[in-house]
């Protein structure tokens, strides 16, 4: 089979979805070059898996779509962080805060999955340079260190706010001496 013939052949089966019969091409000895010119300018790329006996096929606009829904998930989990001592100073809301931020860090963790999953089938200079994650996170105020929680990202407003509840609470302990001695005074 010509060369040509080959890449039109490829080509019909790629629109047409047939990948088991691109797959079989492959196995019966073809050389993935002429896979390689038949899915040239037409939003489609292969992966050599399983120690190259097998080959994965995908859309890349699809893939990337998948990425973006996946940040996008996480960017709506992200609205609902809030900064504990100021927003959600009750215990019960500090443990359902604490569900939210795994909750985040558990979607950030799988559109990190799906975007390395995507970046297998990019080619050098197609992947973000930013970092779509880390930025969503970002924009709420908050970081994720690849673990199983979110953290707010310490500032100057911290800084201060510790300061702060540090001086209440030392208040607060001060009060409760100087009210035990009244009490027992009388």
């Amino acid at each position: 089979m010509d060369q040509e013939r080959t890449n039109r052949l490829l080509s019909v089966l790629l629109k047409n979805e047939g990948f088991d019969e691109i797959k079989a091409h492959v196995a019966a000895g073809h050389p993935l070059s002429e896979l390689k010119e038949a899915i040239r300018g037409t939003g489609w790329r292969f992966l050599v898996t399983n120690s190259g006996r097998d080959i994965s096929l995908a859309r890349i606009e699809a893939l990337k779509t998948e990425f973006k829904d996946a940040v996008r998930n996480l960017e709506v989990a992200a609205k609902e962080l809030r900064v504990q001592d100021m927003e959600a100073t009750e215990l019960s809301d500090q443990f359902a805060q604490v569900r939210v931020r795994t909750k985040v860090a558990r979607l950030a963790r799988a559109a990190e999955l799906v975007g390395v999953r995507v970046a297998r089938y990019l080619l050098p200079g197609e992947a973000p340079a930013d970092d779509p994650i880390e930025q969503s996170l970002k924009t709420a105020g908050f970081e994720w260190n690849g673990g199983d929680m979110v953290t707010e990202i310490w500032s100057a407003d911290h800084e201060r706010r510790w300061k702060e509840a540090q001086a209440k609470l030392r208040s607060t302990q001060r009060n409760r001496i100087s009210q035990s001695e009244v009490t027992d005074a009388e």
